[in-house]
């Protein structure tokens, strides 16, 4: 896909408020860059290849291949 908006950053944070702070630090680092969009997920079922249960512990484990046609 050719956009103008051709970078997806995904970061994990320990709150809200420091996406912000995120945002700060890639302009002051990269100038010439302009975020278009931003999406904040507040729950995740599963974060960088952990099933987690409803109090977010990890109740399994799926291996993540990104280089796999399907990603995992």
């Amino acid at each position: 896909m050719v956009h103008s908006s051709n970078l997806l950053l995904v970061v994990n944070l320990r709150a809200a408020e420091h996406l912000a702070d995120i945002e700060t630090r890639l302009l002051a680092a990269h100038p010439a860059l302009t975020i278009t969009d931003r999406r904040l997920v507040l729950r995740m079922s599963k974060v960088n290849g952990h099933l987690l249960d409803d109090e977010g512990r990890t109740r399994g484990v799926v291996p993540v291949d990104p280089w796999s046609p399907g990603g995992v």
